[in-house]
């Protein structure tokens, strides 16, 4: 089996809602993490909810984060169902985080799928 463990912070939003903030290098996000684009199925449902990608805006964000000095402080909203287990008190606070990657990315980009795109095509980097 294949897990990533991060550090995190947990935020409890209600009952059955966990928010968890960890930091992960760009190449494991996309071990993760994948961008479910708007599309119809075979049948004309539509699915997915991330609208096209805009290609100017991606080689905007790729050109600054090929420069020597860049950093990327926003963050990559990522959102599971399934894959991931929490370890550590219930309440809010420190815990860890693992994810288990052996049938593929689990999570959702729900925020960031322009800076992941951008992210994917630097080279010699590691954000």
């Amino acid at each position: 089996m294949t897990i990533l463990t991060y550090p995190a912070i947990r935020a409890r939003q209600s009952e059955t809602h966990t928010v968890l903030s960890f930091a992960a290098r760009a190449s494991e996000l996309m071990q993760f993490a994948t961008i479910d684009r708007v599309a119809r199925d075979a049948t004309g449902q539509l699915r997915g909810f991330q609208r096209p990608q805009i290609a100017g805006h991606i080689r905007e964000i790729r050109d600054y984060l090929e420069k020597a000095d860049a950093i990327l402080p926003n963050p990559i909203v990522v959102a599971f169902t399934s894959g991931i287990t929490v370890n550590g008190p219930l309440k809010e606070g420190p815990c860890t985080v693992e994810i288990d990657i052996d049938h593929g990315p689990l999570g959702l980009v729900v925020d960031g799928q322009q800076r992941l795109t951008a992210l994917s095509q630097v080279e010699g980097k590691d954000f």
